[in-house]
């Protein structure tokens, strides 16, 4: 099973995924480490990235997650468009699970400007929301509250899906 945490820059993928990762002991993939450096430049620039920006780095991360022999991890990625899922599917041996992390875009604004050592600037959050397509399999979690309330309740989902897992794998 692949637990992709999705959504847009700020809306706590990173957290949420490592501490899943934790408690799960499941390997873990954070996507913005295999962005090529043209990537993290332009986006540092403020332009956002198109679907053909991104087939390098979706490449390079799956890459790792299949070459190191992860037949179950947690990954986050953005995931925006159905280009960039696609190339996720085509590419891992077993269709991901979405977990699409839900925020206000005044919330996520917010946490982005005090963001500190991140490439990815606020001014992207508009064109981030506009490339966003949800799949409709995907698990909404509402990312509102106290970290530790939001984990419970992804605890929960996630339990539930490798319990699943485990009677359909």
């Amino acid at each position: 099973m692949y637990l992709v945490f999705m959504g847009v820059s700020g809306s706590g993928k990173s957290t949420y995924a490592r501490l899943t990762a934790d408690a799960f002991g499941l390997p873990y993939f954070e996507a913005d480490d295999y962005h090529p450096e043209e990537n993290i430049s332009k986006m540092s620039a403020g332009t956002p990235l198109t679907d053909r920006d991104r087939e390098v780095w979706i490449d390079q991360m799956c890459e790792a997650i299949v070459g190191g022999g992860a037949d179950q991890a947690v990954v986050t990625c953005s995931a925006l468009t159905p280009f960039v899922r696609s190339r996720l599917e085509a590419q891992l041996p077993k269709k991901p699970t979405y977990l699409y992390l839900d925020v206000p875009s005044e919330t996520i604004r917010a946490r982005m400007d005090q963001r500190e050592g991140h490439f990815m600037p606020s001014s992207l959050l508009a064109s981030q929301f506009e490339a966003l397509s949800v799949p409709d399999d995907a698990i909404q979690i509402s990312n509102q509250g106290e970290i530790s309330d939001v984990f419970e309740r992804l605890v929960k989902v996630v339990e539930t899906l490798m319990v699943g897992s485990e009677n359909h794998g």
